[in-house]
């Protein structure tokens, strides 16, 4: 019964989280996600109202009424469809979604362009520009659809654990081959659309600006024929200083007129107007061209991630069950025995080579099943200690015991007369073993920073519960913040993983401070040079792995417990204060680092400081 509530609830959480994938302040694959859930099922009717609220938080008013109203059509649509067809087809369903959307977004920019104005080269390219969006961002809306039906139809009905026939298998991967290869595709495309660049560069252009000038205003001038006769080469070097005046002040006046154009032009107010109107236009396309740019990349860096995550669903080996069989039926026999038989028994290794075990029972469990009795016999037949994950009335999972245990603590200072941090911090337990920490710094202080800097670590909780890489996780963070990002407010991030059956910890690390690996009276820094994430286009990140023993401590920092050492010495102050700390509390070494920096610095808070510290040790 869990698994059938728990299953629906996923669907619908995936799809509340593509509300905020807004690329190019168009939402397509939330709608595509919505129309696959309709037509397979999965909860659309709950669904549904929760998007809205999630549309209205990440696009406003206007995109929740717009996007509200284009996910109404399509459900009816593709409900109509089911009730006559009474089966899936996902190409219609497709087909179905694509051509709303293209109905949809036509209609906007029907309403939104005046056909009448539509002059000039710079204009009628960038109504062009925006069609040609709309049509790919169809196509992905479309596309999108038709791999949204054929995930949440397997995961629906089989689950993590499905077994799969080899010609099946083979049709599945083709056809996931298929649909990767179609969004890199569009992201080619869309990162090579011919002559953008060169047009936005030419916007700007003096030499261009003086033309337009000399077409607009001269040439209606009486006295042009000698301004443009014998006195052409001064004319056109008082028309160039003039424009490169209008880019320094931001506009020309009669003040700062050169000598020589006053000397020599009769009709200084109009030219003058015609130079700060040229160059109003020209600036305004060039910021809207630039956003469009931004726009573009993050779009076509979207759609690649997209393509990675599409093909790392191929590369699952469904066939690891076989080797279990004989296990299985031990295990069922222990079951029988036990007076608890089992409908359905899985055991398959999983994330790299972990044992996991899934268990059906017939009925409900009866009272009086030895637990620890099954879990030894489970152990003994795996030969591998197995811890229970879930062990409910119809349901036991059991998971490869791990190694190591983990303890996180955390100590903070805010910055002095500020209420609250900049900095925020994340202690997650994902599956398998797997232990999440994340410190996050927000540019500057106060409530502000440490929203934002929540919302990050935010994303970041959700998108690894969900089975993303972290780099893939920080990439399409990043993308998010550079499309369409409204608080200009780059953030320095430090993620850590650490794998408590092979004791290893993989740092990656955005503008953050130094990491600290202790070991004994022994301390290592890791340090960063790359900026931080929503600084720029395309992700940076630097990644370093570790091997950690019993006893060591990961120590994650943000900036504000350096920054009142003298540059050049930060990293080696710090790892000096924690060197000289002698404790195996996690907690007091938190502590005890603040303090001493405190100590040390004798001065007022001049910044947010955090200090996260995990201690691994072996289990006993």
């Amino acid at each position: 019964m869990k698994r059938r509530v728990v299953k629906p609830l996923i669907v619908q959480m995936i799809g509340v989280l593509l509300t905020q994938c807004v690329i190019l302040e168009y939402n397509p694959l939330a709608t595509a996600w919505l129309g696959a859930v309709t037509a397979v099922g999965g909860g659309y009717f709950i669904m549904f109202p929760l998007m809205i609220v999630g549309l209205f938080n990440s696009m406003g008013i206007i995109g929740c009424v717009k996007y509200g109203t284009l996910m109404v059509a399509v459900m009816n649509t593709v409900l109509l469809h089911r009730k006559k067809s009474k089966t899936v087809n996902i190409n219609s369903i497709a087909v179905i979604t694509g051509a709303s959307t293209l109905l949809m977004e036509l209609g906007e920019w029907f309403m939104d362009t005046d056909l009448t104005t539509l002059y000039g080269e710079n204009l009628l390219y960038d109504s062009y520009y925006r069609l040609f969006i709309i049509f790919m961002l169809t196509l992905v809306s479309g596309s999108g659809s038709m791999v949204f039906c054929i995930a949440i139809k397997g995961f629906l009905e089989n689950g993590l654990n499905m077994s799969i026939k080899d010609d099946n298998k083979m049709w599945t991967d083709r056809r996931i081959e298929s649909a990767a290869m179609g969004f890199r595709y569009l992201s080619d495309r869309i990162m090579n659309l011919p002559g953008a660049d060169m047009k936005n560069k030419d916007t700007m252009n003096a030499s261009h600006l003086a033309n337009q000038l000399t077409g607009e205003v001269c040439a209606e001038c009486v006295n042009s024929g000698v301004c443009w006769g014998s006195k052409s080469q001064n004319s056109k070097k008082n028309i160039m200083n003039m424009i490169e005046l209008a880019k320094n002040n931001g506009k020309v006046s009669r003040e700062i007129l050169p000598e020589e154009v006053s000397a020599q032009c009769i009709n200084q107010g109009e030219l003058i107007t015609g130079v700060n109107s040229i160059f109003e236009r020209a600036r305004l396309n060039f910021i809207w061209r630039s956003r469009m740019e931004e726009g573009r990349e993050a779009v076509a860096l979207q759609l690649n991630e997209m393509a990675d995550i599409i093909e790392s669903f191929g590369e699952k080996d469904y066939a690891e069950e076989k080797k279990y069989d004989r296990a299985k039926r031990v295990v069922g026999q222990l079951l029988k025995e036990m007076k608890n038989p089992a409908r359905k028994i899985s055991i398959s290794r999983v994330d790299g080579g972990i044992i996991f075990v899934e268990i059906k029972l017939m009925k409900k469990m009866k009272k009086g099943f030895d637990r620890k009795k099954f879990g030894g016999e489970v152990s003994k037949l795996l030969q591998v200690k197995m811890s229970y994950e879930l062990c409910s009335d119809i349901t036991i999972s059991m998971v490869q015991d791990t190694n190591f245990n983990v303890i996180c603590k955390v100590a903070k200072r805010v910055k002095e007369n500020e209420p609250i941090s900049g900095d925020n911090y994340s202690i997650t337990k994902l599956k398998f073993g797997k232990c999440l920490l994340s410190v996050c710094d927000g540019m500057g202080v106060g409530k502000k920073a440490g929203k934002y800097s929540g919302i990050v670590l935010d994303m970041l909780e959700q998108l690894m519960k969900n089975g993303f890489e972290k780099e893939t996780s920080l990439k399409l963070i990043n993308s998010t913040l550079m499309c369409g990002n409204q608080w200009d407010s780059p953030m320095a991030i430090d993620v850590g993983m650490i794998d408590l059956y092979s004791g290893t910890c993989n740092l990656v690390k955005m503008g953050a401070a130094c990491t600290y690996i202790k070991r004994g009276n022994w301390v290592e820094c890791i340090k960063s040079t790359t900026l931080p994430i929503g600084s720029v286009k395309s992700a940076e990140m630097e990644t370093v792995s570790k091997k950690l023993y019993n006893g060591d401590f990961v120590i994650m920092i943000s900036d504000g417990v350096t920054d009142g050492f003298e540059a050049g010495e930060r990293e080696e102050a710090v790892g000096r204060i924690i060197m000289d700390i002698d404790t195996n509390n996690p907690q007091k070494l938190a502590n005890q680092i603040l303090e001493s920096v405190e100590k040390k610095l004798g001065t007022r808070r001049k910044d947010d400081m955090t200090v996260l510290v995990a201690g691994i040790w072996d289990k006993i």
